[in-house]
């Protein structure tokens, strides 16, 4: 390609003629596309890298060039935005050349093979002068890099960004798992691997593609349950309660015994025979103690005559 790619506004337009496709079909363009150029007039060559969603015979997208021997500032990103039809797809860009105050440029690429991920052809590169004129030929080659992550999660929670995301290689992609009110998180499996149950994940380097899902399970509050020497709570031990339900608790003392307090979550409540948690949301702890009944000593009775 010739310093013309790098002047001050240019357009792409790509025709790739794809003899393996049928032309009654709609050529498959989306992804992330990766390859060179190689000029067959002058002995130079460089990338191109172009992202592509296609939306039937719709195409949008970004197109970069690099390597150009006439300008060191790469067109990055240009938006460009197209049609398919059949087996022809038209892809136009325009971007204010980075070097100079130049005039537009044309690249038409033709003869394109596309054979599963791999695309192939030849370019011709022109600029306008009161009409196109040529300046360039020579090959390019690309190649469809898949860099989709496919991110779910189950009921009782979220993972954000979900959906299909989609990356260039070498990017990094973090996630968030979020488990709703009353569940936890119970394992996040990436690429079909248990990552235990973590609140985030990061892929690095990202050179293929992946999948992460969040799963979740309900979260059980637990209410300690402890009764002194003397009687007893029932339920007793470590109970669990589903998230926002209630849970009451008995206490009986033993023959001898009275209660003497019941204390939850390190809070006096009174010598109470029963306790009800409503709505429980969180943990808790109930403690019941007791003492013996004190026998009031027997007092005869004098009667006086």
């Amino acid at each position: 390609m010739h310093s013309a790619i790098a002047h001050r506004l240019f357009t792409f337009i790509l025709v790739l003629v794809l003899g393996v496709v049928s032309t009654t079909a709609l050529a498959d363009f989306s992804g992330y596309w990766k390859g060179t150029w190689s000029s067959s007039n002058v002995p130079a060559s460089g990338r191109v890298e172009a992202t592509v969603t296609q939306n039937g015979s719709s195409i949008s997208g970004s197109l970069s060039v690099f390597d150009d021997p006439n300008c060191s500032i790469p067109v990055i990103n240009v938006p460009l935005t197209g049609t398919v039809i059949g087996n022809t797809a038209s892809f136009n860009a325009q971007s204010t050349d980075p070097c100079t105050a130049g005039e537009a440029i044309r690249l038409v690429f033709t003869n394109g093979t596309i054979s599963g991920d791999t695309l192939t052809g030849s370019y011709e590169n022109q600029y306008y002068d009161f009409g196109w004129v040529y300046w360039d030929h020579g090959i390019f080659n690309l190649n469809r890099v898949c860099c989709t992550i496919n991110a779910s999660s189950g009921s009782g929670g979220s993972i954000l960004p979900s959906g299909a995301i989609t990356l260039a290689p070498g990017e990094n992609q973090g996630f968030s798992i979020s488990p709703d009110p009353g569940y936890a998180v119970a394992d996040v499996i990436v690429n079909n691997v248990s990552q235990g149950p973590v609140s985030t994940y990061t892929f690095t380097n990202v050179q293929s593609n992946g999948t992460i899902t969040a799963t979740f399970k309900q979260d059980c509050c637990t209410i300690t349950a402890i009764a002194g020497e003397g009687g007893s709570i029932i339920p007793s031990g470590t109970v669990s309660v589903t998230y926002g339900t209630n849970q009451t608790f008995t206490i009986v003392p033993d023959s001898g015994y009275i209660i003497e307090d019941v204390i939850v979550d390190n809070v006096s409540q009174g010598a109470l025979r029963s306790y009800l948690f409503t709505n429980t949301v969180t943990n808790h702890t109930i403690t019941a103690t007791f003492t013996k009944r004190v026998a009031l000593p027997f007092l005869p009775i004098i009667l006086e005559d």
